[in-house]
């Protein structure tokens, strides 16, 4: 079968650049709450990453395995954020926005249930990785899907302060939550926490949250007049073979390979991104032992020390926002023109907070563990 594409200028599909069935001509409340509700959906998917920090005594004990293999089922779920968005990144090129992105979420709902009855600790590990993997779908999609229906430099740079802070606030309160769920119910229930977690939010945002991309829409609303009137004068064909597997292996996954290769700012960007990541969830193993082991706190107390992280990252995200509604207009309003480079600014600011004291203060934390047991 041949592929049938629409021709932007068609009447017949947009009435005018103004149709409100485009996704930039959505009204306000319609964009902001799919930003709102597809951010708590990720909220729950990096939370369930460091959820799991509150099972890992639980499941030693269970299953009689070191503290390093029940690590890993925290390392796993966070190798699986780095290996699924190579695969939904390019398939919402190829198919849109929303069919990816609720496949994904739909599944990293659905293995919650093994991995929560699971009997064997390679089944925990296996299904922990493949729950990583599968709601690495929101991360990778979010941020294009945004793109789709806010113009402004403004809104764009709002949105990503929202999902980032949902993003970076899961880890940090993951393990609070967890310590209260684990000493309360057990570690499985950690499990089923997120999943009843990540069903609920996941209704609301896919209840509120069409596709986005404006070509696939266009696509969709052209092949439907032509099947139900048969007027091939709103379309027209393109050389292209039909969109399948075969093109999506060999074009569109090949794409963040030849990327990393080719663009040195995005493997400087990618190395800095996991340092930070590295240094995160290190102190998901690190605060427990400071805390549990060397000062003999409660569990629950011994995971409040996270909130600190959660500060800095909501002020971070108010400084983002601050930075896009004011600091960005003004300079528009000089130029007339958006320079991508002048978001830079929060980020170079955060790389030297967090590059200058951020050493020093993780020996003094190191140093204070054996210092001042009390």
């Amino acid at each position: 079968m041949k592929r049938i594409t629409v021709t932007e200028s068609n009447d017949s599909v947009w009435n005018g650049p103004q149709d409100p069935r485009k996704p930039a001509n959505w009204s306000f409340a319609r964009k902001w709450t799919i930003v709102v509700t597809t951010s708590l959906a990720t909220f729950i998917v990096s939370l369930g990453s460091s959820i799991f920090s509150a099972a890992i005594p639980f499941v030693q004990a269970e299953f009689g395995v070191s503290s390093h293999v029940a690590l890993l089922g925290i390392s796993l779920y966070v190798l699986g954020f780095a290996f699924g968005p190579m695969v939904w990144g390019p398939a919402s090129e190829l198919y849109g926005k929303t069919r990816p992105l609720w496949i994904g979420y739909f599944f990293f709902c659905l293995l919650h249930i093994p991995c929560a009855l699971a009997t064997q600790i390679s089944v925990v590990l296996v299904f922990r990785f493949l729950i990583g993997l599968a709601g690495s779908s929101m991360l990778a999609i979010l941020g294009g899907m945004y793109v789709d229906f806010l113009l402004h430099p403004t809104e764009r740079g709002i949105s990503t302060a929202v999902f980032s802070a949902a993003t970076f606030s899961g880890p940090s309160l993951g393990p609070i939550v967890g310590n209260i769920v684990a000493t309360r119910w057990g570690w499985r229930f950690t499990i089923w926490a997120t999943m009843v977690g990540a069903a609920v939010f996941g209704m609301l945002a896919f209840l509120s949250t069409p596709e986005t991309s404006e070509v696939v829409i266009a696509r969709r609303k052209a092949r439907k007049v032509y099947k139900d009137t048969g007027n091939e004068s709103i379309l027209r064909q393109l050389p292209e073979e039909t969109p399948n597997t075969s093109i999506f292996c060999q074009v569109y996954l090949a794409k963040p390979i030849r990327m990393i290769c080719q663009e040195p700012i995005l493997i400087f960007m990618t190395i800095y991104m996991s340092v930070v990541y590295g240094i995160i969830y290190t102190t998901f193993t690190m605060y427990p032992i400071a805390f549990t082991s060397y000062r003999g706190w409660p569990s629950v107390q011994a995971s409040l020390p996270f909130l600190g992280i959660l500060v800095g990252v909501l002020l971070a995200c108010c400084m983002l926002a601050y930075h896009n509604i004011y600091y960005i207009p003004l300079l528009m309003r000089q130029t007339e023109v958006h320079v991508p480079e002048r978001r830079l600014v929060p980020m170079i600011l955060g790389s030297a907070s967090f590059g200058s004291p951020g050493p020093p203060t993780h020996l003094y934390h190191g140093y204070l563990r054996r210092a001042l047991v009390f």
